[in-house]
């Protein structure tokens, strides 16, 4: 019994030792458009598109929801999204990166119109234990203008809760 109990414990920490820095959990993330905020857009001068997102991870798969907001003009956007995740570093064997890609569906409510949003995202992650900082660029159409609009975001998520 004691020597099952000693190789059970050494097993355990083995694993934790091995397992992958992108651990499931619950994260929480805060990004912008450095181009809207830098030099601004095609509708709209130097101006803050602010972008939050909750989601939960499980193995190689998150799920969350997403709210974007563009006081400038007048723009929110709000819904769900999932995102497949491939963990690179099983590829580069020391630098903490994965790269995630997905789908949204939201719903847009601007001064003048409402519509629904569609979009595929993709995102560059580094992982630094809690914290992560990502570059995503995204593909949106956009229901009100009944047109595709194109976005890049630096986003900075935090894992409150590792499983």
């Amino acid at each position: 019994m004691k020597l099952t109990t000693i190789l059970l414990l050494i097993t355990l920490g083995v694993n934790a030792q091995i397992k992958s820095p992108y651990d499931d959990g619950l994260f929480i993330s805060i990004g912008i458009d450095p181009k809207n905020a830098l030099v601004g857009g095609t509708v709209n001068n130097q101006a803050i598109d602010l972008l939050l997102k909750t989601y939960y991870r499980a193995d190689e798969v998150e799920v969350g929801i997403f709210y974007e907001a563009f006081p400038e003009i007048s723009f929110v956007n709000y819904g769900i999204l999932v995102n497949l995740v491939l963990d690179l570093q099983k590829v580069t064997h020391t630098i903490p990166l994965e790269l995630v890609a997905g789908y949204e569906i939201g719903r847009i409510h601007n001064k003048t119109k409402k519509g629904t949003s569609t979009a595929c995202n993709v995102e560059l992650r580094y992982d630094i234990r809690r914290l992560v900082i990502g570059l995503q660029y995204q593909n949106k159409y956009r229901g009100e203008l009944q047109r595709r609009v194109q976005s890049g975001y630096i986003n900075l998520g935090y894992r409150l809760i590792r499983d």
